[in-house]
């Protein structure tokens, strides 16, 4: 068996780690089973949510920046991400920019 996941973290423009950072789970049904929601380990700096591939979907990304990046960052930041299809979708990043 093999294990898929995405791990983002938020780091400031001195290197530091910001409060929370993502955790995107592979799981079969795209969802977090109740049996793993019941015994996962929880820590308040990590935003565990799932995905049927355990990379990040667009729904992660809408949910991502109001309930992460948003509240982590002050009135300027710089934000860089990589090629993958979803951080790369300039329509879906005008839309979670604008909130």
């Amino acid at each position: 068996m093999t294990h898929n996941y995405t791990v983002q973290p938020t780091i400031s423009g001195f290197g530091k780690l910001l409060a929370l950072f993502k955790v995107v789970l592979k799981e079969s049904r795209g969802r977090l089973g109740l049996r793993v929601q019941r015994t996962m380990f929880v820590a308040e700096k990590i935003y565990v949510i799932s995905s049927k591939s355990g990379k990040v979907s667009n729904e992660i990304v809408k949910s991502w920046f109001p309930s992460v990046f948003y509240p982590n960052i002050r009135s300027q930041g710089t934000l860089i991400l990589d090629s993958l299809s979803t951080q790369n979708n300039e329509g879906l990043l005008q839309q979670v920019l604008e909130v």
